[in-house]
């Protein structure tokens, strides 16, 4: 006969087996906090790549259940890249720019970093770099890569700075300089479905057929 257990010993038992995931949990995000410390290039290069690899697959088998390696294989090593090298220099020097135009920080500090971000690293720095990394790995023609991002340029920059504007607030008024670029990264997961699907309008007239 199956004995009746009472609701504190159900409480009880729903306790005990999410403990070790929780525990579990605890570790990973100590260990990678730890990596983000300590190991900061090698943790934000391999975070961005994973993001970019992870959004661009949503948003490809989504669509009609098919996966194109080459394609997610630029946006893999467009994460890299960016989450990695480019932001290690570019949030670094930032915040020492800032230092010298708002030295009290508060809201002119944060004013300034997302001014900066706006006008100078995502038109000039993260789009070009989109652009130059996807025509690389998909093997794109110069002239046929130029014709492209000149075509999807405007457009995908005004999309950039609609969804990734609250994003940059939050982070440059909240968080450390070493956890910024981990946070783009984590958003990026986002970020990358749309960017997928704007750069990509072959497909979606493919799919309307």
């Amino acid at each position: 006969m199956q004995q009746c257990r009472s609701p504190m010993q159900l409480r009880l038992g729903h306790a005990a087996s999410v403990a070790p995931m929780q525990h579990a949990l605890r570790r990973g995000a100590a260990s990678y906090a730890w990596s983000l410390q300590h190991r900061h290039l090698l943790t934000t290069t391999s975070s961005g790549a994973l993001l970019g690899v992870a959004g661009d697959a949503l948003t490809q088998l989504s669509a009609d259940g098919t996966y194109d390696s080459r394609r997610g294989a630029a946006f893999g090593a467009f994460g890299a890249v960016l989450t990695g090298p480019i932001n290690y220099v570019w949030l670094g020097g930032l915040q020492r720019a800032v230092q010298f135009v708002a030295p009290a920080g508060g809201a002119a500090a944060v004013a300034s970093k997302v001014a900066a971000q706006s006008t100078v690293m995502q038109p000039f720095i993260y789009l070009p770099t989109f652009f130059g990394v996807e025509a690389a790995v998909r093997g794109r023609a110069p002239d046929a890569a130029l014709v492209r991002a000149r075509e999807l340029y405007w457009p995908t920059l005004q999309k950039l700075w609609a969804c990734w504007t609250p994003a940059v607030i939050f982070a440059f008024a909240r968080l450390p300089t070493h956890q910024q670029a981990v946070f783009f990264a984590a958003c990026s997961f986002a970020w990358n479905a749309v960017l997928s699907f704007v750069s990509n309008p072959e497909q979606r007239r493919e799919g309307r057929g």
